[in-house]
C-alpha cells in the first residue's frame, strides 16, 4: 500500500513526455498552486519548469551561454520584455520575435560589447553613427545638453533611442537573429509601465527573475488590453494587433467589456504586490538563491469610466495621482472619495 495520492503516482511514475502533456493542458496559475500540495508534487512540478518553463529555453534562440548574458544583464540593471517575455510566460516559442532589452543609459556600452563579442553585429539606423561606441557616446552628449529631464510633464517620454544588432549567417534563422537595445532616461521598469502598448506586454525579465503585472489577464484568460492612443498610428496598431491574436490572445479595446478581473479592477497597484507574479529562475537546491531585488513603483490602473483613458484605450496604466486627479476633475466625487477635503470643497464647491 501506498500513502500517496493517484496525481503523486502519475507525476512520479509516467514518462516524460506523458507528464508535460498533462501539464501544457493545465493552466499557469494552477500548475504555481500545484507547487504547496506536496513534496512529490512540487519536484514533479520543478522537473516539468525546468524542461519546458525555464529562462534559458527561451533566450537560447539568441544566446548559446544564457548564464552570461543574464550576469550581463543585471550589471547593466536591464531588462528583456516584448514578445520574449510574453513566449516565457506563455511556455510558447515566437519564431517571428526579436529581443527587446530596455536599458539605461550608463549600460548601453557594456551591453553592446557583449552582444558584439557574441558574435553580434550593430546595424546603424538612418542618422545613426555607423560604429556603435561612437553613436552611443554622441547621442548622450547630446541628451546632456539638451535634454530638459521633464519627468513630471505627463507628455514626456523617457524613450531615447534604439540601437540593432544582428547575428547572421544562422541556418535556422535566414534573416538572422535580432536585438534591439531600446535605451531610456528613468528605470527600465518605470519606462515599460509608461509606454507598454497593452496589459499583455507589461512583462519583464531580469538577470535573476521573471516578473508580470497582469499575469492572470494574459496568461490565464490570454486577453491582452489596450492602455495606449490607437488612433496615431492605425496600421502599426493593426500589425501588432494581428499578431497576438495569431498567437491565441483576444485584444480588448474601449469598446469591449473588460474582463473582470481583480488586477484590471484594483486602482491602487505596485510592482511586486499581490497580484503580481515573480517567478525566480533559481528556486529549489542545495545552492544559496540569489536576492531578488524588487523595482517596487508604484501604478494606477484607471478603465474607460473614468474617461481619462487614450482614444481607443481601454486602460490607463500609470503612475499614482496624476490620472486619477484628471479623473476626478472628470467626475469629481464619484469614484475618487479619497481625495475629499476642505480644500477641494472649497475650490469645487458645484460639485459638492
Amino acid at each position: 500500500k501506498t500513502s500517496m495520492s493517484i496525481l503523486e503516482v502519475y507525476l512520479l511514475g509516467s514518462r516524460e513526455e506523458y507528464i508535460d502533456d498533462f501539464f501544457t493542458r493545465i493552466p499557469p496559475d494552477v500548475i504555481l498552486r500545484m507547487r504547496c500540495l506536496s513534496s512529490s508534487v512540487l519536484y514533479a512540478v520543478e522537473a516539468y519548469m525546468y524542461r519546458h518553463w525555464n529562462v534559458s529555453g527561451t533566450l537560447s534562440r539568441w544566446f548559446y551561454n544564457v548564464r552570461t548574458f543574464l550576469i550581463a544583464l543585471e550589471a547593466c540593471d536591464a531588462i528583456v520584455s516584448g514578445g520574449a517575455a510574453v513566449a516565457f510566460f506563455a511556455r510558447q516559442d515566437y519564431p517571428d520575435a526579436d529581443l527587446e532589452i530596455y536599458i539605461p543609459i550608463h549600460g548601453l556600452l557594456p551591453m553592446g560589447r557583449f552582444l558584439r563579442r557574441q558574435g553580434y553585429a550593430y546595424q546603424a539606423a538612418p542618422g545613426q553613427h555607423p560604429f556603435f561606441d561612437a553613436a552611443v557616446l554622441s547621442h548622450t552628449a547630446y541628451i546632456t545638453t539638451h535634454d530638459p529631464r521633464r519627468r513630471n510633464d505627463p507628455h514626456y517620454n523617457p524613450y531615447t533611442c534604439t540601437y540593432h544588432f544582428v547575428l547572421p549567417l544562422d541556418p535556422e534563422f535566414r534573416e538572422g537573429k535580432h536585438i534591439r537595445l531600446v535605451s531610456v532616461l528613468t528605470d527600465p521598469v518605470e519606462y515599460m509601465l509608461r509606454n507598454s502598448k497593452s496589459t499583455g506586454t507589461m512583462n519583464y525579465l531580469t538577470g535573476t527573475h521573471a516578473v508580470s503585472l497582469f499575469p492572470r489577464t494574459t496568461f490565464v484568460a490570454r486577453t491582452l488590453v489596450h492602455c495606449q492612443d490607437t488612433s496615431r498610428s492605425p496600421v502599426s496598431h493593426q500589425t501588432w494587433t494581428n499578431k497576438y491574436r495569431a498567437r491565441g490572445f483576444s485584444v480588448v479595446d474601449a469598446g469591449v467589456t473588460l474582463p473582470n478581473i481583480r488586477e484590471l479592477r484594483k486602482w491602487e497597484r505596485r510592482v511586486g504586490d499581490k497580484l503580481t507574479w515573480v517567478l525566480p529562475y533559481k528556486r529549489i537546491g542545495t545552492a544559496e538563491r540569489p536576492p531578488i531585488q524588487m523595482r517596487s513603483y508604484a501604478f494606477e490602473v484607471l478603465d474607460v469610466t473614468t474617461e481619462v483613458t487614450a482614444a481607443g484605450a481601454a486602460l490607463r496604466v500609470g503612475p499614482r495621482f496624476w490620472y486619477s486627479s484628471m479623473a476626478y476633475m472628470r467626475k469629481p466625487m464619484k469614484s475618487f472619495s479619497q481625495y475629499r477635503s476642505i480644500e477641494t470643497a472649497a475650490a469645487f464647491l458645484q460639485d459638492f
